[in-house]
C-alpha cells in the first residue's frame, strides 16, 4: 500500500465527509444510470448510513476516502471504496484492495463486491486484481475473488 495511507474508524462526525466522497466519486455513474437528484441521493445516503465496519481512508492526517469492508457468511464484502478524485489513479485503491484480498486469502475466504456496470474503469481494476463476475443485477456486476 502507498506510504502514509491508513484507516481510522468512521464516526458520526464523518457523516457529511462520507456523503461528499461518495458524491465526488460516484456522481457520474449514478447520473448515467439513474440521474442525479440531490435530495433523493441525500435521503438514500441517510437511510443507508451505518458505521459498522466503516472507515475513513487517510493519507497521513488528511481524509481522502471512505471504505466499508464487512464480514459476511460468504466471506468478505467490499461494499464501498470511494476515493476523492484527486487521489484516484495513484495506486491507493489498488493497494487497499490488494491488502483486503491478501487478508481474505490468509483466512481462505473470498472477497465479494458489486460494481455499477457503467463504471468500466473500476470493473477493469477489479479484473486486474483477480476478481471475476459471478452474477449480475440490472445495474451491477457481482464480482468475487477465489480463496487460494
Amino acid at each position: 500500500m502507498i506510504d502514509g495511507v491508513h484507516f481510522r474508524v468512521a464516526t458520526k462526525a464523518d457523516y457529511e465527509f462520507g456523503y461528499q466522497v461518495k458524491k465526488a466519486a460516484m456522481r457520474p455513474y449514478i447520473t448515467e444510470v439513474w440521474g442525479w437528484d440531490e435530495d433523493e441521493q441525500r435521503d438514500y445516503y441517510h437511510r443507508e448510513f451505518c458505521l459498522d465496519d466503516t472507515y475513513v481512508i487517510m493519507l497521513e492526517d488528511q481524509p481522502i476516502g471512505w471504505l466499508v469492508d464487512r464480514r459476511v457468511p460468504e466471506g468478505r464484502s467490499l461494499e464501498q471504496l470511494y476515493l476523492l478524485p484527486e487521489f484516484q489513479n495513484r495506486g491507493i485503491g489498488s493497494g487497499i484492495i490488494g491488502r483486503i484480498i491478501a487478508e481474505a486469502r490468509s483466512e481462505a475466504i473470498p472477497v465479494l463486491l458489486g460494481v455499477i456496470k457503467c463504471n468500466h474503469r473500476a470493473a477493469g481494476l477489479y479484473r486486474r486484481l483477480g476478481f471475476t463476475i459471478y452474477g449480475q443485477t440490472e445495474q451491477h456486476w457481482l464480482m468475487r475473488t477465489e480463496p487460494r
